[in-house]
This record gives structure tokens, C-alpha cells and sequence, in this order.
């Protein structure tokens, strides 16, 4: 951050946490690792551990859940990573409070790439026309 970088600090809950439904006080702690000065300068990232290159998405009321908490503890943008596709990002992008996407290994074929920029590119004309 001295050097005007803008870090993207990825936070997420296992599944075991999920299950036991102690995501959200898990996601928390992990945020109290965040400086308190420079925090307009830092991307947020929830990205569900067990999510991550598995192929599983949360649900859009699980995400919306997280992002929605994480928004009421810090005024900074928040991505949303974790098995993040072609098929799914018209659905997660369109989430009140994802504010766009940390794309692992779907970046790797532009195809695939590009479908999910486009469903990204889609979602902001439709909000800009609000």
C-alpha cells in the first residue's frame, strides 16, 4: 500500500465452519486482519474455501448473505471468487452488493473468459439504465 498497490484480500469460511453456521463470525475475524488506515485503498475478495477450483458455488442467497454482512463492516468494493464460470456469472454478478468477480482458473481459456466479461459487461448496462 506505500507503494500505491491496491491489494485484494481474499477471506472465506470452510465448509465445516459453513455447517456449522459460523461463517459470518469466521469471515469476521478474518477481516479484523485488515489495517485501519489505507482500507479505501484494498479489494475485498470472499472466496468460500471450499469452494475454490471444486466446481461448487454457494447458493445466491449464500453469497448474498456474506456480501451484504461484509458491506455493513467496510465501505470497499467486494468481488466475489470461488468456482466463479460462464454459467454462473449472470446469476452472481447480478447479487445486490457483488461488486464483480476474482476469476481463477476460468480465465485460463479466453473463451470461457470472455463469456464471463460479457455477463459482467451485461449486468452494468442493465444497472446503469436504472
Amino acid at each position: 500500500m506505500e507503494n500505491n498497490l491496491s491489494p485484494i484480500f481474499c477471506f472465506g469460511e470452510t465448509v465445516e465452519d459453513r455447517r456449522a453456521n459460523n461463517h459470518l463470525n469466521i469471515i469476521e475475524q478474518q477481516l479484523k486482519a485488515l489495517p485501519k488506515k489505507g482500507l479505501e485503498k484494498i479489494i475485498l475478495a470472499y472466496e468460500p474455501v471450499w469452494a475454490i477450483g471444486s466446481g461448487k458455488t454457494p447458493t445466491i442467497n449464500q453469497i448474498q448473505e456474506v456480501h451484504n454482512y461484509v458491506k455493513q463492516l467496510y465501505d470497499c468494493p467486494v468481488l466475489y471468487g470461488g468456482s466463479l464460470n460462464e454459467n454462473n456469472a449472470k446469476d452472481i454478478f447480478s447479487v445486490n452488493g457483488v461488486d464483480g468477480g476474482l476469476i481463477g482458473g476460468a480465465s485460463l481459456c479466453p473463451d470461457t473468459f470472455y463469456s464471463i466479461i460479457y455477463e459482467a459487461n451485461k449486468i452494468v448496462e442493465f444497472k446503469d439504465q436504472k
